[in-house]
Parts: C-alpha cells; sequence; structure tokens
C-alpha cells in the first residue's frame, strides 16, 4: 500500500516549481509552473515525480486525467472507503472488549468480596397481582397473552370507548382505565 501524503513530512514543499524547468509537454518551450501527477501510484513523492506544465498544458492535461483509470469498480469502492478513514484500519465502536471477560484474582484475607461470587439471590417467579388481574380482565386476556394479542384488544377496545366516537358519559371514563390497563401491561 502506498502512503498518499508521506511526503508532506518528509521533504521540502512540494507545491514550488523547481527553478528554471521547462514545460513537459512535447515542443513547448514556456516555463512549467504548474504540477500535475505522473500517475495514481506517484501521488505526493516530491517534485521529481510530477510533471510541470505551464498553465495551457496543464490545464488541458488535468481534464483528460482520471485518478481511476485501469481501476475495477470493486477496487475503486475499496479505495474510496480507505480515504474516508485516511487510509488506516477501522472497526465498530464497542466490539474491541465485548467478547473478553475479566477474571480478577486478588487476596482477600477479611473475606468481604467472598459472598459476591457464591451467593447469587434466588429469582422469584412473578406472581399474579390482584392490579394485574384486573387488567387481564378488563382487556379480556389471558395470563399467556403475547404482545400482538395485547395491542390488538388494546385498539378495538380504544376504539370502543373513545370519546369522539363513543357518546356515552361513561365511555371518557372507560377509555381512560383501557389505556392505563394497556401501559401496565405492556411493561410486563
Amino acid at each position: 500500500m502506498f502512503h498518499k501524503f508521506s511526503q508532506l513530512f518528509d521533504r521540502g514543499n512540494p507545491h514550488k516549481a523547481p527553478e528554471g524547468r521547462s514545460c513537459d509537454y512535447p515542443d513547448c518551450s514556456s516555463t512549467g509552473e504548474h504540477r500535475a501527477p505522473r500517475s495514481r501510484q506517484q501521488l505526493e513523492k516530491g517534485e521529481q515525480d510530477w510533471l510541470w506544465f505551464c498553465l495551457e498544458h496543464v490545464r488541458a492535461y488535468n481534464s483528460k486525467w482520471n485518478y481511476f483509470d485501469g481501476m475495477s469498480e470493486a477496487a475503486q469502492l475499496k479505495e474510496r472507503l480507505d480515504d474516508m478513514v485516511w487510509q488506516r484500519p477501522s472497526w465498530p465502536l464497542g466490539k474491541q472488549g465485548a467478547a473478553e471477560k475479566y477474571d480478577l484474582k486478588f487476596e482477600d484475607p477479611l473475606g468481604i468480596f467472598d459472598h459476591q461470587d457464591t451467593h447469587t439471590p434466588p429469582v422469584a417467579p412473578p406472581t399474579v397481582t390482584s392490579q394485574r388481574q384486573a387488567d387481564l380482565t378488563l382487556l379480556d386476556l389471558n395470563d399467556d397473552f403475547s404482545k400482538m394479542d395485547l395491542q390488538q384488544r388494546y385498539r378495538l377496545l380504544a376504539k370502543q370507548y373513545h370519546p369522539d366516537t363513543n357518546p356515552d358519559a361513561d365511555a371518557v371514563d372507560k377509555f381512560r382505565q383501557v389505556t392505563e390497563a394497556y401501559d401496565r401491561l405492556k411493561q410486563c
């Protein structure tokens, strides 16, 4: 892999034309003041690796020059992607140490940290509270409902009791109860 811009720190200013340099265009006697790359592989290598043209000929050369000339589509894509990260390797954030598990060993003469490794609190099975049971009854659901069942039942009842579609006086209160029950059950 070549480094496009390594010379900027190694050599003098490549932007300045050498003294007394004539135009590299055939049969041109003008002074070569403007640089142009010889090839894609020789970018930023120094004044010897540049073509030096007069203004007229550098414009003609640059209008025809194509950096990606001769490269396949896959190679062009790789070059563009590499340029996005300045030719440096990259990887997704947060993946570097995700698989590593640190097992720290140290002396604990007082046994302060012993209980953390050996004792894990038992996980109690979820209990059916009276509020949950009331919510299930209100929405007419079984205890083993799915998320899809809950959403479908809520939409049906919300349409039925919404104040915009139901003019009954107790529809507002019923709509509020259905919405609160739905909010509590979707958290489970």
